[in-house]
């Protein structure tokens, strides 16, 4: 990876389960604790250099900000970036987002839908507008599919990413064959 000029991020989910975003379930020792006592794990582990707590956030809703914020209020400084795992794009609501928080790094999670619903052109202009500090591109439909390094290849190219400041990531559908090809 680092030979060729990218670096790794490791997404750690706290969960006993597979972290399925329709199912996110909490530690079974964590069951119990309070909203608080989360909230002080959740600080130690920002606290240790590298580690950046983010919320995944998923919704139906158009109107997301009035859904996020209250959320974000409560949760303090504990939510350090915010992964968008949406269906739709509403330029607007990131924008209100942004501007409330503006210290909280987006990261833009580009899946199968999206790229279908949007053009291209349209996907490059909402990375810039917002100023998405990461995008995590999902080929393999979010559920850790394996697909093709030229796929993700395809990609980054066509959305031309190396011309943003932005980090890019990919979202499973990693394997040992497709590692060794890339």
């Amino acid at each position: 990876i680092r030979a060729h000029g990218m670096s790794f991020m490791l997404d750690f989910h706290y969960s006993d389960w597979w972290a399925d975003p329709g199912q996110q379930r909490k530690p079974k020792d964590w069951e119990n604790l309070s909203f608080k006592e989360l909230k002080e794990l959740m600080k130690f582990s920002s606290n240790r250099e590298n580690i950046v707590n983010m919320l995944h956030f998923n919704t139906s809703k158009r109107d997301f900000f009035e859904e996020l914020k209250p959320l974000l209020l409560e949760l303090g400084d504990c939510v350090e970036a915010i992964q968008f795992n949406l269906s739709f794009i509403e330029i607007e609501e990131y924008k209100k987002l942004r501007k409330e928080f503006p210290n909280i790094k987006f990261l833009f999670q580009l899946n199968e839908g999206l790229k279908k619903k949007y053009s291209i052109d349209f996907l490059k202009e909402t990375l810039k507008d917002i100023g998405f500090e990461y995008i995590l591109i999902d080929s393999s439909g979010g559920r850790g599919r394996t697909f093709e390094p030229q796929t993700l290849k395809e990609i980054y190219e066509t959305l031309e990413l190396n011309k943003l400041n932005i980090n890019v990531g990919i979202a499973g559908g990693l394997s040992s064959d497709n590692v060794k090809e890339t």
